[in-house]
């Protein structure tokens, strides 16, 4: 029983360790956006997201490592949404190639529209 009830304190321990971690990478980015690596201060870091310095700290070895963590994390979103970019063309250059290989070819209706107007007006 004395088992369970660690693991249940420790689990929420984690959620909040989790919370708080991010609480201070959010805090540091806008403090960082702001004031730069140089000008930005872990006491007003360590304010903003709502815990000590000390706790900055056992996070973060130091101010630098925590600029590091914060850029990391840009360069991560970043290539997520990169890789979401390439698969969503690469389907695209798929479903246009088995379009060819059928023997037709995709059509942009709007464009053809466009072109037959002008012709008539030719006229």
């Amino acid at each position: 029983m004395r088992d369970h009830i660690h693991l249940q304190i420790k689990g929420r321990t984690s959620a909040q360790g989790a919370e708080r971690r991010a609480a201070i990478m959010a805090a540091a980015e806008r403090q960082f956006a702001k004031a730069g690596l140089a000008g930005s201060r872990t006491d007003e870091i360590a304010a903003e997201a709502g815990v000590n310095k000390a706790l900055l700290y056992y996070y973060f070895k130091s101010k630098e490592h925590l600029y590091e963590a914060v850029i990391e994390d840009h360069f991560h979103e970043f290539n997520r949404q990169a890789i979401e970019v390439a698969n969503t063309s690469l389907r695209a250059a798929k479903r246009s190639a088995s379009c060819w290989s059928a023997g037709c070819a995709p059509v942009n209706f709007g464009a053809l529209t466009g072109s037959i107007q002008r012709c008539r007006s030719w006229r």
